[in-house]
């Protein structure tokens, strides 16, 4: 319905598992050895099993179905109508 071939095109499953795995691991490997420094390494383990499993999955399903919600919507643009006072 959206396809114009610029902002909305297809992409193959792979591509957007690459971009999922990206947002959800990027934390992971600067966080990890900091708090192992800190703390020891079964905190460090916890917090990335733990955190990508719990709070990434759950952060990032929330913000997939409030843009699917909204037509496509990208964060910015949520945030900017649930937030901003200025109404459409």
């Amino acid at each position: 319905m959206y396809m114009d071939g610029v902002d909305f095109t297809p992409a193959k499953g792979s591509v957007l598992f690459g971009y999922q795995f990206k947002s959800i691991a990027a934390l992971g490997p600067i966080t990890g050895p900091i708090v192992a420094v800190a703390w020891g390494w079964l905190p460090a383990l916890l917090w990335i099993l733990l955190g990508v499993f719990f709070v990434g999955w759950v952060q990032d399903y929330g913000a997939m179905i409030m843009g699917v919600r909204r037509e496509g919507d990208t964060m910015g643009a949520l945030s900017y109508k649930f937030i901003s006072t200025a109404r459409p």
